[in-house]
């Protein structure tokens, strides 16, 4: 005899958590570190030793000036609140006074200090901003002319002829400066991918959506810049989702105020027929399934044995245990007709609660426990030949669950530090 059948509508009864689909998207941040050492082999690569190589400038009666400006080796560096990026390099001039009838009669060696500045804030196109070139004499010229009645200071004419080529400087160094934004692009396509995970675990859904700056710091080894990025990370049995087309890269968004921490929630799909008794449910009750769930609960077919055999449906909640490690069917309902029909079967509601409170269960994937041993392995399968990941849980806990179709949704929260490492 059944009595009830699984068309049974569910009851009305409030659910005890928001509908996943309304789940804010979380904010996974990531430390970006570019080493110091790439910027400057970067530019030692890019930009030529001879910087300036001016001829022919008159100097009146003494003639014209032949000058040639060489750069030495770059250093780089922080200011001196560590919030800006500094480059400098010391530039050698070779200066000339010569004449069309006598040639080249004197010289001079004069030496300046170039100090590039650039602020580590990425625009909304994800590009160190322009730099600010600033250039010092530290050793002047001066030259004699007309056998030594005239002694002529070259120095302002130096300083005039370095002055166009400050800017043409400030051009070139923009250019060679780290352009993060292929790289960033390359990364947000790659994370936008199905990823297996490890140990038959399932498959990872980042599904990002956005990215946001936070602060920038420089130190004498790297420049570091804190990106937040906007994800809806999910976990399902199998990578059988289509990928989904990739989206463009958003524009950069600022948050000066982001902490170093990020907080996501991440949620796992279970399979409804994962669920299966954990202990026996009694001779009353021998056997039971969930048949199908929704955001209103869970429908669960128990069978009944004895003199009155049959089915029996009830309504419960998905809730994830203590440990987090399982979910388990409970908060169960009966309707007021299968009440009345146990009643008459000489059944009580609380032997049908009794029978199946706790003792539909399912294992998840997804645990506070393995998300602490599992990040800092997952990151480096994500990393690639120019970006390394690295990363720690600092917390993760079981927040709640809620059911969709033939699944059930749990979600686990995490707070997480990740660095992103350029290679050098």
């Amino acid at each position: 005899m059944t009595l009830s059948s699984a068309s049974t509508p569910l009851p009305a009864v409030e659910a005890p958590h928001e509908p996943v689909q309304k789940l804010r998207p979380s904010r996974a941040v990531v430390a970006v570190e570019v080493p110091l050492a790439r910027i400057r082999r970067e530019l030692e690569a890019s930009i030529p030793v001879r910087v300036a190589d001016d001829r022919g400038r008159s100097i009146g009666v003494a003639g014209y000036l032949d000058t040639t400006v060489d750069r030495g080796p770059f250093s780089i560096g922080p200011s001196a609140s560590g919030n800006e990026l500094v480059v400098r390099t010391k530039l050698t001039a070779v200066a000339r006074a010569c004449t069309s009838s006598r040639g080249c009669y004197a010289s001079c060696s004069p030496e300046a200090i170039a100090e590039v500045t650039v602020a580590p804030e990425l625009g909304a196109d994800y590009n160190l901003p322009a730099p600010h070139l600033t250039v010092r004499l530290v050793r002047g010229c001066r030259v004699s002319a007309l056998g030594g009645f005239l002694s002529l200071d070259l120095t302002p004419t130096i300083e005039a002829q370095l002055a166009p080529q400050v800017a043409r400087a400030e051009h070139e160094i923009a250019a060679r400066l780290p352009h993060l934004r292929p790289r960033i692009e390359r990364e947000y396509a790659e994370l936008a991918k199905p990823h297996e995970l490890p140990l038959g675990a399932g498959c990872a859904l980042v599904r990002p959506s956005g990215i946001a700056q936070g602060p920038a710091h420089v130190t004498t080894d790297a420049l570091t810049v804190r990106l937040a990025l906007l994800v809806s990370p999910e976990v399902r049995p199998q990578c059988d989702t289509p990928a989904a087309l990739p989206s463009p890269l958003p524009p950069l968004t600022n948050d000066p105020r982001m902490p170093p921490s990020g907080e996501l929630d991440i949620l796992e799909h279970v399979p409804l027929a994962r669920f299966g008794a954990s202990k026996g449910l009694g001779a009353s009750f021998p056997a039971a399934a969930v048949v199908r769930g929704d955001l209103r609960g869970a429908q669960v077919r128990a069978s009944v044995a004895g003199e009155l055999c049959g089915d029996v449906d009830v309504h419960g909640y998905a809730l994830p245990t203590d440990d987090g490690s399982e979910l388990t069917l409970g908060l169960f309902r009966i309707e007021e007709a299968e009440r009345a029909r146990l009643t008459a079967a000489g059944i009580t509601e609380k032997e049908v609660l009794a029978a199946l409170d706790g003792r539909l269960r399912a294992p998840l994937k997804i645990t506070p426990g393995r998300m602490k041993a599992a990040l800092p392995a997952l990151l480096p399968a994500l990393s690639t030949s120019d970006v390394t990941l690295t990363g720690n849980v600092l917390e993760a806990t079981s927040k709640e669950a809620t059911l969709e179709g033939d699944e059930a949704l749990a979600k686990t929260h995490v707070r997480l530090d990740v660095v992103a490492k350029v290679a050098p």
